[in-house]
């Protein structure tokens, strides 16, 4: 029997059975301070109730089934993840062969979530572990990590302190999931990461997997092996179109149009999230969008207008007296709002408070912010109500329709926009965003981004741009090199060697932070193994608290040295051919402007 099918043939009996086999296997051999968990698992009462708050791990609301939560069996695909350059499938743990602490890396709409979702209820289902699901999100920002796991084990009603926390991590038997790194508050990410290092260094025996989108700093993590969820390949945009339909006949026909389609259409089929997006389009449309942003561009106007399948001509309720068009501005606002909160859970105090600061910027003061969520929430459903909070149903929707907002307003204020995000120290808040105005805002992306961030940085003109990069424009990126520093962290009594990354193009450079970020990370990497085993460099007393990263390379290897230049002169041509885009996008359109003056 594959996972696919013990997940959708299993019931509750199946999983306290199995359950039972995982608690029964070490508890002979377990400590006194585990056994006290494991034996109110061996409790029928208390092993129910946590069968019970584990099944609900397979629940969820999706984009495509928003009304209510639909179980993980009857839309889950298998998902392919990239280890050392080998593409795999994934079906349990065990699939993992690299070791048994992973990360999960993966972008926008790939299935993070629902990935390890999966995982953990096919772990429950197996028997050979005692599976824990958590997200990350719902961390406070000052709570430590362990504090936050004694709390998640009390939602699976277990009391549990940090002795037996420790015991039971150290029996091999517990998993941890732990969803969307990425998504715990910003300003206790470099915090969790240490916090998460010392835990899973302190505990060699616990299987953890965290998921995160790229660049949120847990790949720093010495003790994890990364794996990147793979892209959509080939035909399997199919697969996905079959298991979230209902209807086979209208599949088939979806399936069969996308393969005839000369827009090029298979090729932005990528990941789930963009298949359930053009299911959505089509069962109202029955059209195919030829860009990406038009998936979500017509996402808000397919929900609001959505008929009820069983009843035809059947339309919900609204709650205010605001027509489409209004619907969808006030919107945009409101998760501009929102972003500026920088967080992921509103409560409902806060999500009120927004939405009447949105409507009042639309001119609606008129309007009740209570029924514009209702409304929000009960028609489109893209923002959920998680009984006493509120999230976006995904991030990436508040993530392009604050690029819609920005896009629609006047030149200056986008040009403002542009530059704070060239300033600011925080320019990855928005690099989804960015993203999508690339390609919704193309011209003012170019003119008021890119353009003036390559000439600060380079001090050239736009006609420089069109030449050839020089040696001294090679030279200018050794300069921001020569700025990053890798800096010595006490933690615990032990030593780490942290990254500092401090890029001077903020979200408009997303290739060069990636070359810098990347190689930055895994020679971070090395270096925590490196001073927690050589006796010379356990003192971090006995170094500078910061030191140059170039320096850093240069001394430790003649070959990283090398490596290095082959670096800067590939960023360097990827930076310029990213401005002759630049420029060439900017003269054409005022070019076309022109015509009409």
């Amino acid at each position: 029997m594959t996972s696919l099918e013990l997940l959708a043939s299993a019931g509750a009996l199946a999983g306290q059975t199995a359950l039972k086999k995982a608690v029964n296997s070490i508890y002979d051999s377990s400590t006194e301070a585990a056994k006290k968990i494991l034996r109110r698992l061996k409790n029928e009462t208390q092993l129910r109730k946590f069968c019970s708050q584990i099944g609900k791990v397979r629940k969820v609301k999706t984009l495509g089934q928003v009304d209510k939560a639909v179980d993980l069996a009857s839309f889950y695909c298998s998902s392919h993840v990239y280890f050392e350059g080998n593409r795999s499938k994934i079906d349990s743990f065990s699939n993992f062969k690299s070791g048994n602490k992973i990360l999960i890396e993966g972008i926008a709409g790939q299935g993070k979530s629902i990935f390890l979702r999966y995982l953990c209820s096919i772990e429950f289902l197996k028997g050979d572990l005692i599976p824990i699901f958590a997200e990350l999100r719902k961390i406070s920002e000052n709570e430590s990590l362990e504090n936050f796991l004694i709390r998640t084990f009390k939602t699976y009603h277990l009391d549990i302190d940090k002795e037996s926390l420790s015991h039971m991590a150290n029996t091999g038997k517990l998993i941890l999931f732990l969803d969307a790194f990425d998504e715990a508050p910003d300003d206790s990410k470099s915090r969790l990461v240490l916090e998460m290092e010392d835990f899973l260094l302190s505990h060699e025996s616990v299987n953890v997997v965290i998921s995160s989108r790229p660049n949120n700093g847990i790949s720093a993590c010495s003790s994890l092996d990364t794996y990147s969820l793979s892209n959509l390949e080939k035909n399997e945009y199919a697969d996905v179109i079959d298991r979230i339909m209902e209807d086979a006949e209208l599949a088939q026909s979806l399936i069969a149009r996308i393969k005839k389609h000369t827009g090029g259409i298979k090729e932005l089929l990528i990941t789930p999230l963009l298949v359930t997006l053009l299911v959505i389009r089509y069962k109202s449309f029955q059209e195919l969008p030829e860009q990406l942003a038009d998936f979500y561009d017509s996402l808000f106007q397919v929900l609001l207008q959505r008929h009820d399948g069983t009843k035809p001509g059947y339309q919900r309720r609204r709650r205010t007296s605001l027509n489409d068009t209004q619907y969808r501005q006030t919107f945009e606002a409101m998760c501009f709002l929102s972003k500026k909160q920088r967080d992921n859970e509103f409560t409902h105090s806060t999500i009120h408070s927004i939405a009447e600061s949105a409507l009042k910027e639309k001119g609606h003061d008129n309007e009740d912010s209570e029924s514009y969520i209702k409304d929000i929430v009960g028609i489109t459903c893209l923002l959920v109500n998680d009984g006493e909070t509120y999230r976006f149903i995904h991030k990436s929707v508040q993530e392009y329709y604050v690029a819609s907002y920005i896009k629609n307003k006047p030149e200056i204020i986008a040009k403002s926009f542009f530059q704070n995000l060239f300033k600011s120290k925080s320019p990855w808040n928005f690099t989804q965003e960015i993203k999508f105005l690339e390609e919704i805002d193309a011209y003012r992306f170019y003119k008021f981004g890119v353009i003036p961030a390559l000439k600060q940085r380079f001090g050239i003109t736009a006609l420089d741009l069109r030449e050839e990069p020089k040696n001294h424009h090679i030279q200018s990126i050794q300069d921001i090199f020569e700025r990053m520093t890798l800096e010595i962290i006490e933690f615990n009594g032990k030593n780490y060697l942290s990254g500092v990354h401090q890029p001077d193009f903020g979200a408009f450079m997303p290739t060069m932070d990636r070359y810098f970020t990347i190689l930055l990370q895994m020679l971070a990497k090395e270096g925590v193994w490196r001073h927690q085993t050589k006796e010379t460099l356990i003192d971090s007393n006995s170094i500078n608290k910061k030191m140059s990263f170039r320096k850093y390379l240069l001394e430790d290897s003649l070959n990283a040295g090398i490596e290095l230049i082959d670096v800067y002169r590939l960023a360097t041509v990827q930076l310029f051919e990213l401005g002759i885009r630049a420029v060439s996008k900017v003269e054409n359109e005022e070019k076309s402007t022109q015509l009409f003056i």
